[in-house]
């Protein structure tokens, strides 16, 4: 290897199993504290359970290692190799991108369904019903055809808005509890498909300026707290006898993470993150020792 280059992909994919770690270990805790430290009645967690402690140190800790890694790509990748648009690509991706997709689409033809057992749906309720197609066209045609950039941001900008739409439906919700631990978990994963979506949204319509650090921010957050959250929800609502969340919908969030995870972990293979110049500043500090 050159003197004057150093790389950054060793330390990249650390940090990124780090987070992939601490998004299922926090998964864990906050399965157990939905078993042992969640009153169903008021929808609430009981806070001073160690359960939950551990469950927020856990998620705090990765996104802490998600922050490293983007600050520590704002200085060693280089910016003038840009992510491509088709990026991505490998058996595990297009896997979680297709399942994502069939899971997407039975949670759209059951948002339909549900409108005939509403007598009168609200404009919100018909709005989050019909833009629910959105995401799993986008999980499709994107992996179908990732050169067709124009049609993969469309999609991807109809993701995020179906994801906003759904966000204000549940917002003004009036059955669940305003400032209840399930509806704050519902904004945090929602907010992180949201961040998914939006970078693929920028990946496509102008590769030239999606950079690195956005990449990591964007999919590390997907990855860190939609695979943990949606796996807990989802294994948490096989034994709920109040049925507070649908397998589907938790199950869809939990593969939207798994392939943030990926794509996550293979970008360390791309040329970014091979090599980088040292600045004059870092020759400075490193002649000492060489001498």
């Amino acid at each position: 290897m050159n003197g004057n280059q150093r790389p950054y992909a060793p330390l990249y994919r650390r940090l990124v199993l780090t987070t992939g770690i601490c998004g299922l270990v926090g998964g864990i805790f906050l399965y157990l504290t939905y078993v042992f430290a969640y009153d169903s009645d008021i929808q609430h967690f009981v806070y001073t359970s160690p359960l939950w402690i551990l469950c927020c140190a856990a998620y705090a800790a990765g996104m802490a290692a998600v922050i490293v890694n983007m600050c520590g790509a704002f200085r060693k990748v280089s910016f003038k190799k840009k992510l491509p648009a088709e990026f991505g690509g490998g058996l595990a991706e297009v896997f979680f991108g297709y399942f994502a997709a069939v899971l997407f689409a039975i949670c759209f033809l059951r948002e339909i369904a549900g409108l005939t057992l509403i007598a009168e749906a609200t404009n919100l309720q018909l709005a989050a019903a019909y833009t629910s197609v959105l995401p799993p066209l986008y999980f499709l045609v994107s992996n179908l055809s990732k050169k067709n950039e124009v049609i993969n941001t469309l999609l991807a900008f109809g993701g995020a808005i179906a994801v906003v739409i759904s966000m204000f439906r549940d917002y003004f919700d009036l059955t669940l509890p305003l400032n209840g631990s399930v509806r704050i978990l519902a904004t945090v994963t929602s907010s992180a498909l949201l961040l998914f979506f939006l970078s693929e949204a920028r990946l496509h319509i102008a590769p030239e300026k999606s950079t690195v650090p956005s990449f990591i921010l964007a999919n590390g957050c997907a990855g860190l707290f939609l695979t943990g959250m949606g796996l807990a929800q989802g294994i948490f609502s096989f034994t709920d006898p109040e049925r507070t969340f649908d397998i589907l919908p938790q199950a869809a969030m939990a593969a939207v993470g798994a392939l943030a995870f990926c794509r996550l972990y293979r970008a360390c293979k791309h040329k970014c993150f091979c090599k980088y110049k040292l600045t004059a500043e870092d020759k400075t500090e490193a002649a000492p020792s060489e001498q």
